[in-house]
């Protein structure tokens, strides 16, 4: 988030046996996403994935920007 000006939202740890889809997704349930646009690259475009966002308020898009 906003690279440019360093700044981060949120960052957790991929624990051991853990992957960055895992992570992610508990990164996502900790967050207010009411009203928000949740973007990720294509390892994120899973069922899951979306499911939560949009159970946590946001919403999702999968085009690819280029």
């Amino acid at each position: 988030f906003a690279a440019d000006a360093r700044l981060a939202l949120g960052q957790v740890a991929v624990k051991h046996g853990e992957n960055e889809i895992t992570a992610a997704r508990r990164l996502l349930g900790l967050l207010d996403l009411t009203g928000m646009l949740v973007t990720g690259d294509a390892l994120h475009c899973q069922a899951e994935t979306a499911q939560l966002i949009t159970d946590r308020g946001g919403d999702y898009t999968n085009r690819r920007v280029r």
